[in-house]
């Protein structure tokens, strides 16, 4: 009953639609609409900008907490500057001992955050491919930007935690996000396209494109 309610004509219900999609995280194969999939998809990306903040601002608090700890207990090494909005910590001795307790915190922080970011996939993953089933096009096109986004969740907390930063890697990074959102982009096109109007061998079209 509730795939007839969400999939009839006219314009879709957004909690039904996202209702739909999470009863149907593990069907790969039909065809879902722009009215069914856009509100399901709305919903899943505002759960992730209220999640990746809980992750962060915790962290961030910590290492601010760090730095002035660091500062208090080495004013040898360090040169603090305060006034009204802003305060600044510059060290100017080694560094290896704060630099070794701050690495650890942003690997933490990056792992809580590629969490977030593989539950994101998973959650949106059959519905992209049912999406992209309505457009006539092979399911594999949602693959498009997962090797880079999986490349740079992998080297950004590596490169973080350097001490000295590697210009190199740094560049490497930089032009592996851009083709990730150029790919993000193509694929975000390719799902907002309407229906094929017609059946095909993902099944008949549906009732709603609106």
């Amino acid at each position: 009953p509730m795939i007839g309610q969400v999939m009839g004509g006219g314009p879709v219900n957004p909690i039904l639609s996202v209702r739909y999609n999470l009863a149907n995280l593990l069907r790969f194969g039909g065809r879902e609409s722009r009215a069914v999939f856009w509100p399901y998809a709305a919903f899943v990306f505002l759960l992730s900008m209220l999640a990746m903040p809980a992750v962060m601002i915790p962290h961030f608090l910590s290492f601010g907490a760090q730095i002035r700890d660091f500062a208090a207990s080495h004013p040898d090494q360090t040169t603090m500057a305060q006034g009204p909005g802003y305060y600044s910590v510059q060290i100017n001795g080694p560094t290896n001992e704060f630099h070794s307790a701050l690495s650890s915190d942003f690997r933490t922080m990056f792992f809580s955050m590629a969490v977030i970011v593989v539950v994101v996939v998973l959650l949106v993953a059959a519905a992209v491919v049912r999406r992209l089933h309505d457009r006539g096009l092979s399911g594999a096109w949602g693959l498009m930007p997962l090797p880079f986004l999986g490349y740079g969740l992998y080297a950004m907390p590596g490169l973080f935690s350097m001490e000295d930063i590697d210009t190199s890697a740094f560049f490497m990074l930089f032009f592996n996000n851009m083709i990730y959102l150029g790919t993000l982009a193509a694929l975000a096109i390719l799902l907002l396209g309407p229906s094929d109007g017609n059946a095909n061998r993902h099944g008949p079209a549906p009732d709603s494109d609106a």
